[in-house]
């Protein structure tokens, strides 16, 4: 029963619910609710995946009429519960009366939560007798019931303890994710006669991380990072007298992949990297004398498409003293409207001059 059976301490990690309707997400399950057919709405939709599931399916959806507690948000369901609810499947918690209808013998897996008979709608007077589980009753005020949101307000030590299992275990990945990476990164070489490659990151712009140095052989003009693929990239110049140009990823900003050489390019100066509509593009100063500029683009780092010296119709040509720059472009840049029939591309400033934008003409009319 709900209340009887091993919690945290024989988790099951991949439970499915059973089918039936539920006003948070008609299309998984209470066989009790049936009986209340009217609070059962498109309006109400969510759905949520239990660890185990999919990758392509896995998280929570909620419809925009049950999530958060302004703008579109509906009455009953108008206090962000929903989101509470389905994240609490997420990690590994049952409805509290077991999924079982109305038998008395399902069970949610937590020892501290009591034996119910189905899910309670609207707000329940208490107490709630089902099951035998007199004098307190049902939880009805428990997350993981179908109560309205003004009713809802706990979870137990138990469900606690088990969602905390389930962030250890199955659900650690997310302590990765790159969303929770910090918004800002920079990364440098070392002082003076220090080749070593260093990266920081913030999430304020002002409270920095202590520095991280690369495992890497260094670099003697800086290093560039921009985000990509849910990926950070950098992009730098070899030690003093190479010429080549090295790449490297990594997922969160602390490990980073073996460097890998850009082939048949080189630069005297440190290179520029960013990411646009899904393409890495790396903009760079020729070697020694050459003040031409180069670009190149790749889809994951690497593999790199050919080299193209970046040049207009004579008797404009973009050239460098030292290393460019390449970001994207928005709409207008530099308080002038990019002109031409295709979208927004890319400005590159460089030493000497100031950037421009341009328009990537359409193809195939």
């Amino acid at each position: 029963m709900a209340g009887r059976n091993p919690g945290p301490r024989a988790p099951v990690l991949s439970r499915r619910a059973a089918q039936g309707n539920d006003p948070r997400n008609p299309g998984i399950v209470s066989g009790s609710a049936a009986r209340h057919p009217a609070r059962i709405t498109r309006s109400q939709q969510t759905t949520r995946q239990f660890p185990g599931g999919p990758r392509d399916t896995d998280g929570v959806v909620i419809t925009d009429k049950a999530f958060g507690t302004t703008g579109t948000a509906a009455p009953p369901f108008h206090l962000g519960r929903s989101a509470t609810h389905e994240v609490g499947h997420w990690l590994n918690l049952f409805h509290i009366w077991g999924d079982d209808g109305t038998a008395c013998t399902g069970s949610d897996q937590v020892d501290d939560t009591p034996n119910q008979a189905g899910p309670n709608f609207g707000c329940p007077q208490f107490p709630h007798i089902t099951c035998g589980n007199a004098p307190s009753g049902d939880m009805f005020m428990n997350y993981m019931d179908y109560t309205d949101d003004a009713c809802m307000f706990m979870f137990t030590k138990g469900q606690t303890v088990r969602m905390q299992a389930a962030l250890d275990g199955p659900r650690a990945s997310i302590g990765t994710s790159q969303l929770l990476r910090p918004a800002l990164f920079r990364a440098w070489k070392g002082i003076g006669g220090d080749p070593g490659l260093y990266v920081s990151s913030t999430g304020d712009g002002q409270q920095w991380t202590p520095q991280i140095l690369l495992p890497f052989v260094g670099a003697s003009s800086g290093a560039s990072v921009t985000e990509h693929g849910d990926l950070l990239h950098m992009a730098w110049k070899g030690l003093d007298g190479d010429p080549g140009i090295y790449h490297s990823s990594s997922a969160d900003g602390a490990n980073w992949r073996p460097q890998n050489l850009v082939p048949a390019v080189g630069t005297s100066h440190k290179p520029s990297i960013t990411a646009s509509n899904g393409v890495l593009h790396m903009v760079w100063k020729g070697i020694g004398t050459d003040p031409g500029i180069y670009h190149s683009t790749s889809a994951d780092g690497l593999g790199w498409y050919p080299t193209l010296g970046m040049s207009r119709p004579a008797p404009w040509r973009l050239r460098a003293a030292t290393e460019p720059s390449w970001r994207a472009c928005p709409a207008r840049c530099h308080g002038r409207a990019a002109a031409g029939p295709g979208p927004a591309s890319f400005t590159a400033p460089w030493a000497g001059g100031r950037g421009r934008c341009r328009r990537t003409p359409r193809r195939g009319g």
